[in-house]
C-alpha cells in the first residue's frame, strides 16, 4: 500500500500467474511491475483517475495528494506533484500555453513549471487571485492589491509588495539569469510600478529597495536586463529610456519606439521606430547605434540572434552574432574570448572602439599583456610602449612570472600613473616600496613641482632647496618668470621688474595674463594675499582677486585696493561679485543693481526687501522676464505674478505648458479681449485633451465661441456645438457654419448627424425633406409626429401612396393602417390582384360585413369552380347565394351569380355525403354538427329559386336521387335533386313545372 489508512480493496485475478518472485513500483508510483516464476513480467497501472487537457497534457492522479503531469508531445519529462501541506489536491488548471500548472489544495497552492520540472508549494487560502506564470522565471500572484513573487523550486514566497499595476508589461523579474560564476551570490530582482509614473526595483534576496525613480510621463512598458543592472522603460510618448540602476543615471535613447526587447543572453537592445530598426549591441555604450531598414514590416520578436517581422518585404533581420558574442564575453569577464573574437573579425570592419573597450577592461582586470595587445591593435604607440616597459618590470619583479610581478608596488605604481592617479602612485612608491626618489622623480616628470617639493620636505629636507632652484629654473625656461620670481627668495626682487618688461614685450596679452595669474597663485600660497590681489588685477584676473578679497576682511578695509578690484569687476562685467563688494561696502542700492545685472535676482530681491522695498516689484518683473528668456518660463510665472504683470505670467505659463496654472491666472484678468491669443492657445490645449467644459469656458469668455463651436464639430459633438452656437452666435452665423456641414453629412450618408444639426438649427422641414428624399419614411414620420403633428395622418397617407406607386405594397399597407385607411389598403391589394393581402387586411382591421364582401369579390374574380370552392371553404355559401340572388334580381353581375350557384351546389354535395339520415320531421344530421331544419329548407329553397332560371344548365349523368323533404306540402315530391358530375341540379318530374320564385319565396 502506497498510502496509510483504510482502503477498500478489489481483487485482480490473473490466470496462470503462478508465484510472483519480485515486485517493484515505478519512480512516479503509477505502475507496478511483477516478475513471475515462469519468467513473465507484468506491468500494472495504478492510478485513481486519468484525464487529458486540450490534447496537450495528461494528468494521472496516483493518490489523493499525488499526481503525475506529462506532456503528450513528450517535449518535457513527466512531472510528479505531491502535496506536502494538505491531504489532497482537488483542482488542477493549466496556464501559459499549457506549460505551467496551478494545483489547489485546501490550504496551499502548488505552482508547477513543466519545462524545467520545478514545483513550489506555498501556504494559501481563499480565491480570487490572478496568477502570472511566466514572468522572468518566476510566478507572480496578485490579490487584494498585494503582489507576491514565487520562485519555481522554492516552497516560499520571495517577497510581497503593494501595487495596483499588475499588467505583465509593467512587471519584470530576473531570477539568477546572468551570474558570472556558479558560486556567485543570488541575483534576484523585481521591477514594478508604484504608480503610473514611479518605477521601483527591489532585491528579492535581501528585500531592500535598489532604487525608486520618477518619470515625467506614464510608463507603459518596462523590463530588466538579465543581470538586473539595467532597466529599459517606455512611456506613452513612445520614448525609450535606459536606467542604470547602480548609478541611477537615466537617459532617453530613442523616440517613436513601438517595439523594444532585450536580446536573449546579452545586454543588446533592439527597438523599432516608424522608419528603422535600432540595434545597440551593448547597452553600456548607447552611442554605438546601428540603424537597419526593416522593409516596412512590424517587429514582433527577437529570437535566435534575429528579429522577426510581420508584413513588409523583409521577414527577418539577422543580428551580428560576433558582436553579440563579444559583448556577452565582455559582460562575463571573458577577456580572452573577446580578444579571440576581435582577431577573427574581417579586417574591413571597424573594431577600434571594441579594442579600446577591451583594453580598458583588461587594465581594470590588471591584464597588462592583453591591454598592451589591444593598444597595439588600435595604433596607440605611446600606451603600447609604456605597457611593454611595465610588462618587463613585472617580469623582473616576479622572477619571470608576470602574474607574480603584478603584485609589486613598483608595477602597481606604474599602472596608477597610466590611470592618471598620481596620488595612488605616490602611495605605492613611498609607503609600500619606500622609494621616495621615484615618487619625486614622477612628480618632476609630470611638472608637479609643488607636490614634489612637499614630498621632499617630508622625506629629505636637505633636497628641498635644490628642488626649489630647479623649479625656478623650469619656470624661467618656460617663460613663467612671474611665478618664478614669486617662488624665489628676496635676492630675486630686483629682477622682477626686468623680467616683467621683457615678457610684456614678447608675449601676448593672453599669455601675460596667464603668467600673472600663476604668479598671483604663488603669492597667495606664500601668504602674500595683498600682492596676489594686485598681481591678479594686473593679469586681468579680477574674479580671482575679488574672491580672495571677499574671503579676507582685512583686505576689504583697504579702500584703494577694494575700489580697484571693484572697478576691474565692472569693466569685465562680473556683476555678481561687484554686487558682493558693494554690499560689503554698505552701498546696498548699487549692490541690488549689480546683482540684477548679474542675474542673481534672488539675492537682489532679498536685499531689496531689506533696503529698498520699492524696487522689489520691478526686480520681480525683470527676474521673470530673464527666466522666460533663459527658457525657464515655468519658474518665471510666480515672479511675474509678484510683479503684477498677469498677462506676461499667462504667456509664461502657456510657454511652460503649465495650463492649469494659466487657467487660474486667466480668471483674474478682466480684459479678456487683450489676451485673445493666449486664450486661444489655452483653449486649443483643453480641446486637445478633450476637456470640453474648460475649453468652452475659456474660449467663450474671450469672444472665441465660434472657434469652440468648430472644435465641437470637428470632434463630432454637434449637440454641444449647437448649444453653444445658439447661446453665443447669431442665427445667421450659426446657419453659415452648420448648413454646409449638414449638407456634407448628407452626402456622406450620416443622416442622423445631419438631422441633429437641422433640429438644432430649427430647420425641421429640412430634416423631414432629407428623409423623404432618401426614402427613410420611419424617420420622416418620427419628425413629423414630433414637430408637425397636425400633418401626421396626411403624411402617412402620402407615404403609403408613394410606396404603393413604387410597388412596395407591404410597406404601403403599414402606413395605410397607421393612417386608419384600411379600405385603401384593401383596394390597393384588389387593384394589384393580391386577394390574399386584401383578405388579411380585412380580417385584421375591417368589420365582418366588409370581410364577407372581400371574400365574395375574390370569388367573383376567380370565377367558376375556384370561386365556389373559395366561398365554401370560408363558410360563406349562404351569403354567396343571397348575394347571387340579389345580383340576379338587379341583373348587375351574372358572373357573381354563377359563382354563388356553383358554391351552393358544392355545399349541398358535401352535406349529402355527410348525411346520416333523412328525418320525416325535416332535420338533417351532419357529422359533428346539427343544422336546424329551417336553415336547410331556406338554403334549398333559395337554390331552387336560383335553379329555376338556369334549368337548361343541367348536365346528364345521373348519379343519385334524393328527395327533398320540406315542411311546405306543395313542394314535397314536386322536384328531384339529381347529382350530376358532383353538382346538384333541380329537375321537375314529368308534367311538373319549375316553381316560380315567388312560390319559393312564399314557402
Amino acid at each position: 500500500m502506497k498510502d496509510p489508512g483504510v482502503l477498500e480493496l478489489s481483487t485482480l485475478s490473473i490466470p496462470n500467474l503462478y508465484a510472483a518472485r519480485a515486485l517493484a513500483w515505478s519512480w512516479d508510483g503509477t505502475k507496478l511491475n511483477i516478475a513471475t516464476q515462469t519468467g513473465a513480467v507484468l506491468q500494472l497501472e495504478a492510478v485513481l483517475r486519468r484525464w487529458v487537457w486540450r490534447d496537450a497534457v495528461e494528468v494521472q492522479h496516483v493518490s489523493a495528494k499525488q499526481l503525475v503531469i506529462a506532456r503528450l508531445a513528450q517535449d518535457a519529462p513527466p512531472l510528479t506533484v505531491t502535496a506536502k501541506l494538505a491531504p489532497d489536491i482537488y483542482n488542477v488548471r493549466f496556464i501559459g500555453n499549457d506549460w505551467y500548472a496551478v494545483c489547489r489544495t485546501t490550504n496551499s497552492l502548488i505552482l508547477c513549471d513543466l519545462a524545467r520540472g520545478l514545483t513550489s508549494e506555498i501556504p494559501w487560502s481563499g480565491t480570487g487571485e490572478r496568477i502570472y506564470a511566466a514572468v522572468g522565471g518566476a510566478c507572480l500572484i496578485h490579490r487584494a492589491g498585494e503582489l507576491s513573487v514565487v520562485e519555481y523550486g522554492l516552497d516560499r514566497v520571495l517577497l510581497t509588495v503593494r501595487t495596483e499595476r499588475v499588467n505583465p508589461h509593467v512587471l519584470s523579474v530576473r531570477i539568477n539569469e546572468a551570474r558570472a560564476a556558479a558560486d556567485a551570490r543570488d541575483n534576484k530582482r523585481l521591477a514594478y510600478l508604484l504608480d503610473r509614473q514611479t518605477v521601483a526595483v527591489l532585491d528579492l534576496v535581501t528585500g531592500i529597495q535598489v532604487g525608486q525613480w520618477w518619470h515625467e510621463t506614464r510608463v507603459d512598458w518596462l523590463e530588466l536586463n538579465e543581470s538586473g543592472s539595467l532597466l529599459l522603460l517606455r512611456d506613452t510618448r513612445r520614448r525609450l529610456v535606459l536606467l542604470r540602476l547602480q548609478s541611477g543615471d537615466k537617459e532617453i535613447i530613442a523616440s517613436g519606439v513601438s517595439f523594444v526587447q532585450w536580446v536573449e543572453n546579452s545586454d543588446a537592445i533592439v527597438a523599432q521606430t516608424p522608419t528603422h530598426l535600432l540595434v545597440w549591441y551593448s547597452a553600456l555604450d548607447v552611442s554605438a547605434l546601428e540603424m537597419l531598414d526593416c522593409g516596412g514590416g512590424i517587429a514582433v520578436e527577437a529570437r535566435d540572434n534575429s528579429v522577426l517581422f510581420e508584413g513588409g518585404s523583409v521577414p527577418c533581420l539577422q543580428l551580428d552574432s560576433h558582436r553579440l558574442a563579444f559583448n556577452n564575453a565582455l559582460s562575463n569577464d571573458d577577456l580572452v574570448g573577446c580578444a579571440r573574437y576581435l582577431n577573427e573579425v574581417d579586417g574591413g570592419a571597424d573594431v577600434a572602439q571594441l579594442w579600446r573597450q577591451l583594453a580598458d577592461r583588461a587594465l581594470a582586470a590588471e591584464d597588462i599583456l592583453l591591454a598592451a595587445k589591444c593598444y597595439k591593435e588600435i595604433g596607440d604607440d605611446a600606451r603600447t610602449f609604456y605597457l611593454e616597459k611595465t610588462v618587463e618590470l613585472a617580469i623582473n619583479e616576479g622572477n619571470g612570472e608576470v602574474v607574480t610581478g603584478m603584485q609589486s608596488p613598483l608595477v602597481r605604481a606604474r599602472l596608477a600613473i597610466l590611470a592618471g592617479d598620481l596620488a595612488s602612485a605616490e602611495e605605492f612608491y613611498v609607503k609600500k616600496a619606500g622609494q621616495y626618489d621615484l615618487a619625486i622623480q614622477m612628480y618632476k616628470q609630470y611638472n608637479r613641482w609643488i607636490e614634489a617639493i612637499a614630498l621632499a620636505e617630508r622625506s629629505d629636507p636637505g633636497s628641498v632647496q635644490v628642488l626649489r632652484q630647479q623649479y625656478m629654473d623650469y619656470l624661467i625656461a618656460t617663460g613663467k618668470s612671474e611665478r618664478a620670481l614669486a617662488t624665489s627668495s628676496v635676492q630675486y626682487s630686483n629682477a622682477r621688474g626686468r623680467e616683467k618688461e621683457r615678457y610684456t614685450k614678447v608675449e601676448s596679452r593672453r599669455e601675460k595674463g596667464s603668467r600673472l595669474g600663476e604668479a598671483g597663485a604663488a603669492l597667495a600660497a606664500a601668504g602674500d594675499e595683498r600682492g596676489a590681489v594686485r598681481m591678479w588685477l594686473r593679469g586681468g584676473r579680477a574674479r580671482r582677486a575679488a574672491t580672495l578679497l571677499l574671503q579676507n576682511p582685512i583686505l576689504l578695509r583697504d579702500t584703494e585696493l577694494t575700489d580697484a578690484v571693484h572697478a576691474q569687476l565692472l569693466q569685465e562685467e562680473w556683476w555678481e561679485m561687484a554686487g558682493e563688494i558693494s554690499e560689503k561696502k554698505g552701498d546696498t542700492s548699487a549692490a541690488v543693481e549689480y546683482y540684477a545685472k548679474g542675474h542673481n535676482f534672488a539675492r537682489a530681491v532679498q536685499l531689496a526687501r531689506e533696503a529698498c522695498p520699492g524696487e522689489v516689484t520691478r526686480l520681480e518683473g525683470e527676474w521673470g522676464a530673464w527666466l522666460v528668456g533663459a527658457r525657464q518660463a515655468g519658474a518665471a510665472v510666480p515672479h511675474l505674478i509678484e510683479a503684477g504683470d498677469t498677462r506676461a505670467a499667462l504667456s509664461a505659463a502657456l510657454r511652460a505648458h503649465h495650463y492649469r496654472k494659466a487657467l487660474h491666472i486667466l480668471q483674474v484678468i478682466e480684459d479678456k479681449e487683450s489676451i485673445r491669443e493666449q486664450c486661444e492657445q489655452l483653449g486649443d490645449h483643453f480641446i486637445s485633451t478633450q476637456d470640453w467644459d474648460t475649453a468652452e469656458r475659456v474660449l467663450s469668455e474671450c469672444g472665441l465661441s465660434e472657434r469652440c463651436v468648430r472644435a465641437y464639430n470637428a470632434a463630432g459633438k454637434y449637440e454641444a456645438g449647437l448649444k453653444l452656437a445658439a447661446k453665443d452666435l447669431t442665427e445667421e452665423r450659426a446657419q453659415e457654419i452648420y448648413m454646409p456641414l449638414a449638407q456634407k453629412l448628407r452626402q456622406e450618408e450620416q443622416y442622423r448627424k445631419a438631422e441633429q444639426i437641422y433640429i438644432g438649427l430649427g430647420e425641421h422641414d429640412e430634416a423631414i425633406s432629407m428623409y423623404k428624399e432618401i426614402g427613410q419614411y420611419e424617420s420622416m414620420l418620427r419628425l413629423v409626429a414630433t414637430y408637425r403633428n397636425s400633418l401626421l395622418e396626411a403624411t402617412r397617407r402620402h407615404v403609403a401612396q408613394a410606396l404603393h406607386a413604387s410597388g412596395d405594397l407591404r410597406a404601403a399597407e403599414t402606413y395605410y393602417l397607421q393612417a386608419g385607411e384600411w379600405k385603401s389598403a384593401i383596394q390597393m391589394y384588389r387593384s394589384a390582384g393580391q386577394w390574399e393581402g386584401a383578405e388579411r387586411v380585412a380580417r385584421a382591421h375591417a368589420p365582418p360585413a366588409a370581410q364577407q364582401q372581400v371574400a365574395l369579390l375574390w370569388a367573383a374574380a376567380l370565377g367558376g369552380v375556384a370561386g365556389a370552392k373559395l366561398l365554401a371553404a370560408r363558410g360563406l355559401a349562404a351569403a354567396g347565394a343571397r348575394w347571387a340572388l340579389q345580383a340576379q334580381r338587379e341583373a348587375a353581375n351574372i358572373k357573381s351569380f354563377d359563382v354563388c350557384r356553383l358554391t351552393l351546389m358544392i355545399t349541398v354535395t358535401r352535406l349529402a355525403r355527410s348525411l346520416d339520415s333523412v328525418s320525416m320531421m325535416g332535420r338533417m344530421r351532419l357529422t359533428g354538427r346539427l343544422l336546424p331544419t329551417y336553415a336547410v329548407e331556406h338554403l334549398l329553397l333559395e337554390s331552387v329559386a336560383a335553379l329555376h332560371h338556369s334549368w337548361t344548365s343541367a348536365t346528364s349523368g345521373l348519379r343519385g336521387l334524393f328527395l327533398i323533404t320540406c315542411r311546405q306540402n306543395f313542394l314535397r315530391g314536386l322536384f328531384l335533386i339529381t347529382c350530376r358530375q358532383n353538382f346538384f341540379v333541380c329537375e321537375a318530374p314529368s308534367g311538373a313545372r319549375p316553381p316560380a320564385v315567388a312560390d319559393v319565396a312564399d314557402g
